[in-house]
């Protein structure tokens, strides 16, 4: 957990211009972990992390639960969970 929680920091400082930071999953990435969710001009899209790459980048959640719906499944089971804490 500490470990994303760098990265998302990391990543929150350093980023570059979004437009940059915009992708689809057909860029050859692996995807490994949804670690956050945003909504940028009405649409909303999920902070990626990428297997083999420092990178984190967006992608549409549209295109994340049709292509690997696990991946959201497991982010949103853990923002429930969390909730449930709270």
């Amino acid at each position: 957990m500490m470990n994303i929680m760098v990265k998302l920091l990391v990543f929150f400082i350093t980023r570059p211009n979004l437009h940059h930071r915009i992708t689809g999953l057909n860029d050859g990435l692996i995807p490994k972990e949804v670690i956050g969710r945003k909504k940028i001009g009405g649409i909303m899209y999920f902070l990626m992390w990428w297997e083999n790459s420092h990178e984190l980048t967006y992608v549409k959640t549209s295109d994340v639960c049709e292509q690997c719906p696990l991946l959201a499944i497991v982010y949103y089971e853990r923002q429930f969970r969390i909730q449930e804490l709270r």
